[in-house]
């Protein structure tokens, strides 16, 4: 009988939600507003307009920016409804020197002690550290003119150094001589 009872009572409130909903859906069922005619909204919006103050534009607000053209566009043609380009103005006459030689108060091109060498760091056959590759095995990446090493520590470079140390910013490296090398990241030694 229990069983029975749940059943009846879920019926009942099954029939007493479908009366509800009825009720409110036929409550609202009328004829739908009609939208306002276009005449009518636009009537409104005059009187609306008319009451407000008179306010200046936004183009009169921002004004206008002196040299600008209307077509501000950069690709259009030349002379395509912008103002005709300005004639470029005549170069000014050099100064006056104050005597001598023409130039002669302009310093020397070439510095007195000459001009030097480059230092023997920039030029390309001396080996550069490029970079490091940090992971399970650090790998070192010299570079020497156009070729390029990835080394691992313990690995020999041309057969004149052994690669003793990779660090994160530089790389030591131990000639056949016994002379240490440190290079740093950048190329500096």
């Amino acid at each position: 009988m229990e069983k029975r009872g749940k059943e009846i009572i879920l019926l009942v409130l099954a029939a007493v939600l479908v009366a509800v909903a009825a009720v409110t859906l036929f409550q609202r069922s009328g004829p739908p507003p009609k939208p306002p005619v276009a005449d009518q909204v636009q009537e409104e919006v005059v009187a609306k307009e008319s009451d407000k103050e008179d306010l200046p534009t936004p183009q009169a607000l921002l004004g206008g920016s002196p040299g600008t053209s209307a077509s501000r566009n950069p690709f259009s043609q030349p002379g395509g409804g912008g103002p005709p380009p300005k004639a470029p103005a005549e170069p000014a006459e050099p100064a006056p020197s104050s005597g001598g030689e023409p130039g002669a108060a302009l310093p020397p091109l070439v510095p007195p002690g000459g001009v030097g060498t480059l230092p023997s760091d920039l030029t390309p056959d001396v080996l550069h550290l490029t970079g490091v590759i940090r992971g399970e095995k650090t790998l070192a990446v010299l570079r020497k003119g156009e070729t390029r090493y990835f080394v691992n520590r313990g690995d020999k470079v041309e057969g004149n150094y052994v690669v003793t140390y990779i660090g994160a910013n530089s790389v030591t490296l131990r000639t056949n001589e016994g002379d240490k090398i440190n290079l740093i990241l950048g190329g500096g030694r």
